[in-house]
């Protein structure tokens, strides 16, 4: 019984406490004001009250993303995009983040900014005009995600468009860089 016990207060003292792996830094979410505390933890072990607080864990490294986007252009042929890169968040503004994306940052709201950006350039061309000038447009999308990513406090390296096809009626027209 006493075992049992020890054990038992042993794993909840363990609640009490997070740790901050290097390369990364932590946040404590307050559930009863539900907002984000305004300081950020480096590196170490630290006080938390599981009761009225949870801790998160955020990383710095650079995360792989992959987003694929179905998307009529102008003459209402449909394009299917494929961008890939990584992406990371800006350490100096994680608070800025967490408070105006969510913590799962990284599974809604990045995708939905490239698909966003995928969008926004693909609705200005003609599906012939996107085969055509497919170098300008890819270009201009890694550019536009590269940029508008900055703006929101994201940073992103290695973007390229991965698939690249346009539905033509029945027929499918592959500009895939891989299959050139």
């Amino acid at each position: 019984m006493g075992l049992t016990i020890a054990g038992g207060y042993f794993a909840f003292s363990d609640s009490f406490y997070f740790e901050v792996p290097k390369g990364s830094v932590g946040v404590i979410y307050d559930r009863v004001n539900n907002k984000y505390e305004p300081r950020e933890y480096g590196e170490g072990k630290y006080f938390v009250n599981p009761l009225t607080q949870k801790a998160e864990i955020i990383n710095f490294g650079y995360r792989p993303i992959k987003v694929t986007s179905l998307i009529p252009a102008t003459d209402k042929i449909m394009c299917e995009i494929t961008y890939e890169g990584e992406f990371k968040p800006n350490e100096k503004r994680i608070l800025t983040i967490l408070n105006s994306y969510g913590p799962i940052f990284d599974q809604a709201f990045v995708p939905a900014l490239i698909n966003s950006v995928l969008k926004a350039e693909v609705k200005q061309y003609s599906s012939q005009e996107m085969i055509q000038k497919k170098q300008e447009v890819e270009s201009k999308i890694v550019e536009d995600i590269e940029k508008k990513g900055k703006e929101l406090h994201f940073e992103f390296q290695h973007g390229k468009i991965s698939k690249w096809e346009v539905f033509n009626g029945g027929n499918t027209q592959d500009s895939n860089p891989q299959s050139q």
